[in-house]
């Protein structure tokens, strides 16, 4: 992107936080441009989130101030309210929580390998 050009918004970023790894996503469209997998902070504050997500754009050059759309799962309750602090500090974007009473219709797709 050009320094001085006006940046439109148009990024979704998408996180998954399970209980091994935090799954990040940058979409432009219904295109996946960024994907990165960290391990999951059992202990990390918002502002710690902040940062880390800060600096996975920036070695990537994805403007933040392009997110127009927020949108999270979790299975790890603890760290869904430490994504929606960081979300409501420094975006000005409702997110999206995919939950079971959110997205009723979701279909999951799962064999349980041990039964």
């Amino acid at each position: 992107m050009n320094a001085g050009a006006p940046s439109s918004k148009d990024l979704l970023l998408a996180i998954d936080v399970g209980n091994t790894n935090v799954t990040l996503g940058i979409f432009s469209g219904k295109r996946l441009t960024h994907q990165w997998r960290l391990a999951t902070p059992v202990s990390r504050t918002s502002d710690e989130v902040w940062i880390a997500l800060n600096l996975l754009c920036q070695t990537e050059n994805v403007d933040l101030a392009r997110i127009c759309g927020l949108a999270i799962s979790s299975v790890v309750p603890d760290l869904t309210s430490v994504f929606l602090d960081m979300f409501s500090k420094h975006f000005k974007v409702t997110p999206y929580e995919v939950r079971a009473d959110t997205a009723p219709s979701l279909v999951i797709h799962y064999r349980d390998s041990l039964a």
